[in-house]
């Protein structure tokens, strides 16, 4: 069976890359890089990531993007990704916590501005 990664992985250490400075060099975290040369796509945020991740690795490599995306595709049928649905669940709950924390910011604010005002 192919396996992308492990593909990616033989052509970075047969130039003598380090996944540290692909790291520094795209930005791209290392916990992330190394998802990619497992085939662990399922870790990496999503889809539209995962294509630029590919290809911001590949041409640090000195590789044809397209190629390399390419062979990407050819295994992307067979990869389970979490649905959309479920996305927008985790993104919707992350939402939910940012407004509750801003509630609480300015119920405090409040309190904070009539106590102080009853002081002075």
């Amino acid at each position: 069976m192919y396996n992308f990664g492990e593909e990616l992985k033989k052509e970075r250490e047969a130039r003598n890359i380090s996944l540290e400075e692909i790291s520094k060099a795209t930005k791209i975290h290392i916990n992330f890089l190394r998802a990619i040369e497992e085939n662990n796509f399922e870790a990496l945020p999503g889809e539209f990531f995962i294509k630029n991740f590919i290809k911001a690795y590949a041409n640090y490599l000195g590789l044809d993007e397209r190629e390399v995306l390419n062979r990407y595709y050819q295994i992307r049928p067979k990869l389970n990704f979490k649905s959309e649905g479920a996305l927008k669940q985790i993104e919707r709950k992350n939402i939910y916590f940012y407004l509750k924390i801003g509630l609480i910011f300015l119920i405090v604010l409040f309190f904070a501005y009539f106590i102080i005002r009853s002081i002075f």
